[in-house]
């Protein structure tokens, strides 16, 4: 019943802030910038966009927990696999929502990573990423909770 009763209310969306293309695509460059190595033009789908509160990702997370405990299989059930369900997901809950998925390469003395994660953008423009196998939400990109030295963007889907 309480599920039922958060869904309802997530789902009147046209009481929210408008987040308009151009608005979206200057938030992503903003917040991006420090990641870029070379220009890149973010895939955005969608022309219009709902703003959510932070409080309100995080009652989603937290309802999609059950998520972050499938199997992680290499090459079948792997990081993007996540990344893409845990975007769809949330996309259900929260229609409109700014929730996409970022390809990172991560650059550590012990070698390079390549790791996928999601990303909201909330009803005040800040930006967060969500380790969807871990269920944790940070203000910088991760890898398992660990901050990493150089980042690259190498792809960006909303």
């Amino acid at each position: 019943m309480m599920l039922k009763l958060i869904v309802g209310y997530l789902i009147k969306y046209n009481r929210r802030k408008r987040i308009q293309h151009r608005t979206l695509t200057n938030q992503l460059y903003k917040h991006f910038l420090p990641y870029l190595n070379s220009i890149y033009s973010p895939k955005i789908e969608d022309g219009d966009y709902r703003g959510y509160s932070l409080r309100e990702y995080r009652i989603i997370t937290k309802l999609l927990f059950w998520h972050s405990h499938l199997p992680w299989i290499a090459e079948v059930h792997d990081c993007d696999d996540f990344a893409d369900m845990r975007r769809l997901l949330m996309r259900e809950f929260m229609p409109y929502a700014p929730v996409g998925v970022v390809w990172l390469t991560y650059t550590h003395p012990l070698g390079t990573y390549n790791h996928a994660l999601n990303f909201f953008l909330t009803d005040t423009y800040e930006l967060y990423f969500l380790e969807p196998q871990t269920n944790e939400i940070y203000r910088e990109p991760r890898l398992f909770g660990k901050h990493m030295e150089q980042i690259r963007l190498t792809h960006l889907h909303i």
